[in-house]
């Protein structure tokens, strides 16, 4: 299983490394070392990576539906560098090897075109401007997905290659292995990071079917159980260890549902059309190459369209964010890998019509990320001029009321992000509803019933609110008034602690 790469690797890597590397200094607000935001869910992604290296564990100690690769990740990134640069590395990481999977997916297609080290190039350079909008912040679920991704569209184009050149439909097994496995991950991060692995499958299955190669779809078939079964095992294992088995299933599965049914799916496609229409366009490039030359190898349009639905139909589960549609760089690769023919060039107009429609596509995207890049622009001159901010100052002010022997009894609630409060504050929380609280009160109500007798029995000794809060919801509102009094204030928090 091996890229289509011969000579010339080493120099290859280094300018894919640099690319990257700066892509994220500019994109990644959220761990770029040149800004100070923190960000929110990529700030509790980092809390929870800290936590472990600490002894905590999620699901138990950090409530969220996240799977547990994920949380892997963060845990690794805070044990080669705490904080921020921890996590910074680990993009730079998953970001090369990203860079290096797509750009073996052009040589993989342009392999003997005159064009080709230009339209790799190219080819590098939109998926970055892409991405640079849906980033977001950086350090998602998505942005960790993107290597496993697409080096499922890699071995699937490499397949059909060779299928159609030699007129050998057998598939490998073990690649068979491999989707099974980058599935499983996928699930054990966000089961919905999966989509284009479900259109490899849609492209390649039927083929044999077709083909008549029972056995060794049959192969295949088994080989892919076993990959899911390899991704599972070693979480499922270690979590059940630790007795929290049923938890992690619970909240990356059964919370995750809950999280997504909140809004209508016809709500969310409304969303996603009329705020995300740039996008929704590129999602369907794949389909627009093979129109124009009208491909007849009907593997390649299942594949494409089947990419393209399941993208969309990604991006409107959850809330329909705008970096869910960071899953569409594999589209995207797909269809700018799909624009030129294999081999020789034809020396036609018509092979450049793709080509045109797909640099005006391409331009959809750029404002937001131009958008994206004059905010980090921003931060990062804020973070030059070495003067802190009022927030800072505020949370530095709060914490100095608190002994240090009492740093692990400090709760944080009904902030818009407790996690980046615990993260400028340098302090893990005393409980797992650590973020997000009335959101999660809204989606399941006895968790308002579990913080308030909390609150109340365990009476932890501080607990820090926005200086604005209102005491809401009634259960908790009822447990803060019996039981703790306000201690120190100042223009952004309310520290209280503890009666007695």
């Amino acid at each position: 299983m091996k890229l289509a790469y011969k000579k010339g690797t080493g120099p290859r890597l280094i300018l894919l490394a640099a690319a990257a590397v700066a892509f994220l200094l500019l994109f990644s607000g959220s761990t770029s070392p040149l800004t100070d935001f923190v960000g929110a869910d990529s700030a509790f992604f980092r809390l929870v990576g800290k936590g472990m290296t600490e002894g905590r564990l999620p699901y138990r100690d950090f409530f969220d539906m996240k799977g547990p690769w994920l949380f892997l990740i963060e845990y690794l990134g805070q044990l080669i560098w705490e904080g921020r640069t921890g996590a910074f590395i680990m993009q730079c990481l998953n970001l090369i090897l990203s860079l290096w999977i797509t750009d073996g997916i052009f040589r993989l297609r342009l392999e003997g075109k005159k064009y080709a080290a230009l339209w790799e190039a190219l080819g590098i350079l939109a998926c970055l401007v892409y991405t640079g909008g849906t980033l977001e912040y950086g350090n998602l679920t998505e942005e960790f997905s993107l290597p496993w991704l697409l080096l499922a569209v890699y071995f699937a184009l490499r397949y059909l290659k060779r299928a159609q050149a030699e007129g050998d439909y057998s598939h490998s097994p073990a690649v068979g292995f491999y989707y099974g496995f980058a599935f499983g991950v996928m699930a054990l991060i966000r089961v919905t990071n999966a989509a284009v692995i479900g259109a490899v499958l849609l492209a390649i299955a039927p083929g044999l079917l077709v083909k008549k190669e029972y056995k060794n779809l049959l192969l295949n078939g088994l080989a892919f159980l076993l990959g899911c079964a390899g991704a599972f095992a070693p979480m499922c294992v270690y979590y059940a260890a630790q007795g929290l088995l049923g938890e992690m299933l619970e909240q990356v599965f059964l919370f995750g549902v809950q999280y997504s049914a909140e809004v209508s799916l016809a709500q969310k496609a409304r969303s996603v059309l009329s705020e995300m229409t740039g996008y929704v366009i590129i999602a369907v490039l794949p389909l627009v190459p093979l129109a124009v030359r009208r491909e007849r190898n009907w593997q390649y349009w299942v594949l494409a369209a089947s990419s393209c639905a399941l993208l969309l139909l990604a991006a409107a589960m959850g809330n329909a964010y705008l970096h869910y549609f960071t899953l569409g760089v594999p589209n995207l690769v797909l269809g700018l890998a799909l624009l030129p023919e294999e081999g020789e060039e034809k020396g036609n107009l018509r092979q450049w019509v793709p080509v045109l429609i797909a640099l005006v596509m391409l331009l959809l995207p750029a404002r937001t990320t131009l958008k994206s890049l004059q905010r980090n622009l921003n931060w990062m001159r804020e973070a030059a001029s070495g003067v802190e901010t009022a927030q800072s100052l505020q949370i530095r002010d709060i914490v100095s009321h608190i002994p240090e022997s009492d740093y692990d009894s400090v709760y944080a609630y009904g902030m818009g992000s407790c996690s980046g409060w615990y993260a400028q504050a340098g302090l893990l929380p005393a409980h797992r509803y650590c973020d997000w609280q009335a959101h999660y009160i809204e989606l399941n109500p006895e968790i308002e019933g579990e913080l308030a007798q909390w609150m109340a029995e365990e009476q932890v000794r501080w607990i820090v609110l926005p200086a604005d809060y209102e005491p809401a919801p009634a259960r908790i509102a009822r447990a803060l008034e019996d039981h703790y009094q306000e201690y120190a204030r100042n223009g952004a928090y309310v520290l209280l602690t503890a009666k007695g």
